[in-house]
């Protein structure tokens, strides 16, 4: 006779039958496509009981699937650069307006006038200067940048009251002499006067003048976020564009004004120099915010033929706004 193994769901009644009684697991069987039936339902079994890594594998590559499309899915945006600036472009300007505190180093060009550096400092109250103008900006790369355009700029000063005295001009004439930092500004004596009379130049005294700038700069940038921050140094070309005086005096008691539309000895052109720190912040893709302070000087004294060579040099501020094409 056949039997037919039954199998048992495990609980707490089977367990106890089986321990008691071995047959109960037995059944008899009565056509051969029952067992047919039986082996591959044990078959499956024992394939599924001894090999449980596959199904373990099919799980996890479904794991794998789904997480692949959850992500594909759900990316995350791409980071956008904080800089609103297009990579592309090269060439920007800008408009800026500049304070700045002048000061000047004097050389004595002639020892013979008995007039020191002292007196000629000691005859000038120094300004505040102030200036405006146009930067041109081109990008070699993302750190080395060119600069140019053109600035106006100057300074002024008032003449503190001193003396000077009558003299004879090299064609013969009698004139007083007014000796600033710049150069000379000189008087004719009328028929009265003689070598030695007295002059009295009146504390109210200004003189003034401005340069139109054109430098060549390379600038060094150091890019964070929104930021620029840079360094730039150069060479300047400074024209003279006027030079004016207005100079009050007092002779035999009565008192005054003359006003100069030249200095003389003051040259046309002089050659400067530029060093500046900076941060440029970007508004938006294509303006921005700047500030540099600076430091600006003459390499080249501004005067020839006077007592003293002057160097005017410039502490500087600056803001601008500008445009990036």
């Amino acid at each position: 006779m056949n039997y037919e193994a039954r199998p048992t769901v495990a609980t707490k009644e089977n367990n106890k039958a089986n321990l008691t009684d071995d047959k109960n697991d037995f059944l008899p069987i009565k056509n051969d496509s029952t067992i047919f039936s039986l082996e591959n339902t044990l078959k499956t079994e024992v394939d599924r009981n001894t090999n449980p890594s596959n199904e373990l594998i099919d799980s996890f590559s479904l794991f794998v699937d789904a997480t692949r499309n959850i992500s594909e899915n759900n990316s995350p945006p791409e980071k956008i650069n904080s800089l609103p600036l297009n990579s592309s472009s090269r060439i920007s300007f800008s408009l800026f307006f500049a304070t700045a505190v002048a000061n000047h180093s004097l050389i004595d060009n002639n020892a013979s006038d008995g007039l020191s550096l002292g007196d000629i400092n000691n005859r000038e109250s120094k300004n505040i200067s102030s200036g405006a103008g146009i930067k041109l900006s081109y990008a070699l790369n993302k750190n080395i940048s060119l600069r140019s355009g053109f600035s106006y700029y100057g300074y002024s000063f008032r003449i503190k009251p001193f003396t000077v005295f009558c003299e004879q001009g090299n064609n013969g004439d009698l004139i007083y002499s007014c000796i600033t930092s710049s150069g000379t500004l000189k008087f004719a004596a009328d028929s009265s006067q003689k070598v030695g009379d007295a002059m009295n130049i009146k504390g109210n005294s200004v003189q003034a003048i401005k340069f139109i700038s054109l430098p060549l700069e390379v600038q060094l940038n150091f890019p964070s976020n929104r930021f620029i921050f840079y360094a730039a140094s150069g060479i300047t070309v400074d024209f003279l564009l006027h030079a004016k005086s207005n100079i009050t005096y007092e002779y035999s008691g009565r008192e005054e004004n003359k006003k100069f539309n030249s200095i003389e000895g003051l040259k046309n052109i002089h050659y400067g120099f530029a060093i500046g720190l900076g941060a440029k912040y970007n508004l938006s893709k294509n303006f921005f915010l700047n500030l540099e302070p600076s430091y600006n000087g003459a390499i080249t004294s501004i005067n020839k033929n006077s007592p003293t060579k002057s160097y005017p040099y410039f502490f500087r501020l600056g803001l601008g706004i500008g445009y990036i094409f």
